[in-house]
């Protein structure tokens, strides 16, 4: 049986709003953790650490859902970065991080190993396929090439605040601050994510 754009559209906004739900329970409930200083994957060590794999499943599936309803509208390299930043995000979910207390040295294990790589292929794949993505819209589609053209610049902010030298430590206020610089990252790309899902269940198409 062939799933429908809208099905898949619905189910990837679905996905990624899991996602979100799952993120800001962790911020609400007392994990201990200080989002400033660090990542969610971190959370994953903590009181109510199961939400992480929850939140990473979500986006990871709808993501895919995602690509699969952008599919007939969108460049072949656009899809299979798509494809590949949900897959990577799977990855993510599976693998836990180690923990990686601030001022102490980090022991990588297997499984913390996968999860920085699969990290790292997520967050340079979406960027590249939304550009992509934006650069074939029409002008009316302004929500996401504007987004699109914005994720990037997430992943920036988010490089800088993992170096963060002055003068970024001194604007920041905070001499660790890629937390906030991951946070500030990722809801660039799910806006993004959530604008594209919304514009498919506008415009089914074929």
């Amino acid at each position: 049986m062939r799933i429908s754009r809208s099905a898949t559209a619905f189910a990837g906004a679905a996905g990624v709003a899991l996602f979100l739900t799952a993120v800001t329970a962790l911020h609400l409930l007392p994990t201990g953790l200080d989002p400033i200083r660090r990542t969610v994957s971190e959370y994953v060590n903590e009181p109510y650490g199961l939400l992480v794999p929850l939140a990473g499943a979500g986006i990871g599936l709808g993501s895919l859902a995602i690509a699969h309803a952008l599919a007939p509208s969108i460049s072949r390299p656009a899809r299979v970065l798509l494809t590949v930043w949900g897959a990577a995000m799977l990855v993510v979910a599976t693998f836990p991080a180690d923990p990686a207390p601030p001022g102490r040295p980090i022991t990588l294990t297997p499984s913390g190993t996968v999860h920085l790589a699969a990290g790292a292929i997520a967050i340079v794949s979406l960027p590249v396929a939304a550009v992509l993505i934006s650069r074939t819209l029409p002008r009316t589609a302004r929500a996401l090439r504007l987004l699109g053209l914005a994720t990037p610049f997430g992943l920036l902010i988010f490089v800088v605040t993992m170096v963060n030298r002055p003068p970024v430590s001194r604007l920041i206020g905070e001499p660790i601050a890629h937390g906030l610089g991951e946070r500030i990252m990722i809801t660039i790309y799910c806006a993004w994510l959530l604008t594209a899902a919304f514009r498919s269940l506008r415009n089914p198409g074929p």
